[in-house]
């Protein structure tokens, strides 16, 4: 074979084969490339001019060239053609695979003297693959908890092997189920029901014990509030506040994902999964089959209790229910009322500003047990002023140092009142934030931005719309134009712009 001919028809190939999308390269049989095609470069992020004279080996990572790359030399080696899978680096460092096949061209005497690679990018292809591959995986996963259940009539005795299935199929560390119970000092903590993890996983401290280690993460239970309203909460530690990083570390969890379990329609607790060897992102694929499965096995738990509860009387028990939730909240409208027994000047004040919170909610796609939490809050918003003496809440003049410091201390107090009633803990984002303000100038913990949870925002701005456009001893009601022109003025500075586009356009369908 006369070499330096073939490969002259080579080029001329690759420049054919090149405007079909294939990415072509003519090297020496030692790597040293002497042609490119446009689509070989572009692939790589080169242009063709710069490549000349350069060794193959520039388009692979150290990982590659050992994982990959090895092994295709050693059967281009043996045999003068290979044809498969290969890993490629761009300029910039971005790893995709590849579509390869190599050819040896040999001369006259059988020496082996240049090759002829082309290339196509599959990354496409591949991602497409693997999610079917995924998907596959996670429904065969499903479709064995479902045979599981069927099979085993109590539930305790599949949970173990049902997040054993999960932790295998999702390759966690670990996976586990807590449930929620009210503690003997009243606060909300869990019991874990069932576990598995990985010999290789990470060991967890001897003093875990049984407390919920997500609901300890924050001062104001802003996961427990999360999880409470059906959320799913997954991220990477790395990314968390210092506090919840400093309560994550001692498990050796990089990842975290968690799925609320509501039986009944309550919210019983979690399944968690934990990735200890890397950072993870959850596709949404992934995501929704997971769901699948904590919906399963809520279904378990719930069969679980109908089993233990046969003797009991159906109706008589949602009749309880219901007297027990209108007792409940007879209870909470009975407070609001006194809170404005106290402070004559505020009256209607509760009522109003829930009613426009609720609005507001609903407008931004709140789902209805987050309204209801809503309402909740918004009618117990100034419980903390209990606390307040009457020499300060009722003073006809302005609050002096002092006196502003007792009062800005409200949301604490409520915090302190409220957090340990389970059944209110979901809305004690209003009473703790309400004073929050959008450019962290707020209290009582100076949260900005997105970190102040949306009931709180929402209802930081029907609050001041109520106080401006009511009578007071020092001033008399702002006109709807003022308060309107206020809010506009302070959105972005003090009120989440967002909440106070929706509200004006509450006000605006409203007159």
């Amino acid at each position: 074979m006369e070499t330096h001919d073939t490969a002259g028809h080579i080029k001329h190939l690759a420049e054919i084969v090149g405007q079909v999308g294939e990415g072509v390269a003519v090297a020496s049989f030692d790597g040293t490339i002497t042609y490119v095609n446009d689509m070989w470069a572009r692939m790589h992020e080169y242009r063709p001019e710069e490549l000349i004279g350069v060794n193959l080996s520039v388009f692979h990572s150290q990982r590659q060239m050992i994982e990959d790359v090895e092994p295709f030399n050693e059967i281009i080696r043996r045999t003068g053609r290979y044809q498969g899978e290969v890993g490629h680096i761009t300029r910039t460092g971005r790893e995709f695979p590849t579509l390869m096949t190599t050819t040896v061209l040999k001369n006259a005497d059988g020496i082996p003297v240049e090759m002829v690679a082309v290339a196509r990018d599959i990354t496409a292809s591949k991602k497409t693959q693997d999610a079917l591959e995924t998907r596959g995986r996670y429904l065969s996963c499903l479709a064995e908890i479902s045979t599981l259940m069927i099979e085993t009539k109590d539930v305790l005795l599949f949970l173990p092997e049902v997040l054993r299935l999960l932790g295998e199929t999702a390759v966690v560390s670990r996976t586990y189920i807590f449930a929620n119970e009210t503690e003997s000092n009243g606060q909300l903590g869990c019991s874990r029901v069932a576990g598995w993890e990985r010999e290789s996983a990470p060991k967890r401290p001897k003093d875990e014990g049984r407390r919920n280690l997500p609901y300890e993460a924050n001062g104001l239970g802003r996961w427990a509030e999360v999880l409470a309203t059906g959320e799913i909460i997954a991220g990477n530690v790395v990314n968390m506040p210092e506090t919840e990083k400093a309560r994550l570390t001692p498990f050796k969890i990089k990842s975290l994902l968690l799925i609320p379990l509501f039986v009944s329609g309550d919210w019983y607790g979690y399944i968690g999964f934990d990735c200890c060897r890397a950072q993870r992102s959850w596709s949404d694929q992934e995501i929704a089959l997971l769901k699948v499965a904590a919906t399963q096995i809520s279904a378990g738990i719930e069969n679980h209790r109908l089993l233990e509860e046969v003797l009991l009387d159906a109706r008589m028990m949602e009749r309880s229910n219901i007297e027990l939730k209108q007792a409940y909240e007879e209870t909470l409208e009975g407070w609001a009322k006194a809170l404005e027994l106290r402070d004559s000047d505020t009256e209607g004040h509760t009522r109003r500003v829930a009613n426009l919170a609720i609005s507001i909610g609903k407008k931004m796609g709140l789902r209805e047990i987050q309204l209801v939490h809503l309402q909740r809050g918004a009618l117990l918003h100034d419980i903390g002023k209990m606390a307040v003496p009457d020499h300060i809440l009722r003073k006809p003049g302005p609050l002096d140092d002092e006196e502003w410091a007792i009062m800005r201390h409200h949301p604490i107090h409520a915090y302190e009142m409220l957090s340990q009633i389970n059944y209110l803990r979901p809305a004690l984002a209003i009473p703790c934030s309400h004073h929050e303000r959008w450019d962290g100038s707020g209290y009582p913990q100076g949260l900005q931005r997105e970190d102040i949870p949306l009931p709180a925002r929402i209802f930081a701005v029907v609050d001041v719309w109520d106080a401006l456009t009511s009578d007071r001893p020092y001033r008399k009601a702002w006109s709807t134009e003022q308060t309107m022109a206020h809010l506009r003025e302070s959105s972005g500075a003090l009120f989440d712009p967002a909440v106070v586009e929706t509200f004006l356009s509450v006000l605006a369908g409203n007159s």
